[in-house]
């Protein structure tokens, strides 16, 4: 095979692409802060409606929705991330997303954009105690203002318990 400049081009142009993987995620405000998830891990985004309660829950877990003859039990991100005062406006939605291979709906007060990352530039999550439970937190992606939005692994949002208290509903 002859070698030209050009093939060269090519396989360097190809390097670069295979080294510079992209995702695309969805971002979202839950209060003040700013978080993403996976968009493969998001299947809807749908308005917040009146769900039906179900008894003996915990407290983050509002009901269930009727999602196309589906019941999806819908979680409050809010509750669950301990955001004070947090009431819903005409911007709070239900994102339908997977949970460990579950379909269930988190509350989001804002959904914001769809971003495209390279994922060289997602930085580990930061150590914590032990006490703290964090590995719902899949890594960081630094912002423009110095600060970082929070990329959410939404299979590990839910601990097994919890997992297993929502197979029951």
């Amino acid at each position: 095979m002859v070698k030209t400049r050009f093939s060269e081009d090519i396989r360097e142009q190809k390097l670069v692409s295979e080294n510079e993987r992209y995702r695309q995620f969805i971002s979202f405000k839950v209060g003040e802060e700013e978080y993403a998830t996976d968009i493969l891990k998001v299947y809807e985004i749908i308005a917040l409606k009146k769900l039906t309660k179900v008894p003996s829950m915990p407290s983050f877990v509002k009901g269930v929705l009727n999602l196309k003859g589906i019941v999806v039990p819908v979680m409050d991100l809010r509750e669950k991330f301990n955001v004070k005062d947090f009431i819903n406006t005409k911007f709070s939605v239900v994102m339908v997303v997977d949970v460990s291979g579950r379909v269930m709906g988190v509350v989001v007060d804002k959904v914001l954009d769809i971003i495209k990352i390279k994922l060289s530039d997602i930085q580990p999550p930061p150590r914590f105690s032990t006490n703290l439970k964090s590995e719902f937190i899949r890594g960081m992606i630094k912002q423009d203002n110095d600060t970082f939005m929070i990329i959410l692994d939404m299979a590990k949002i839910l601990s097994d318990k919890e997992l297993d208290m929502m197979d029951t509903i």
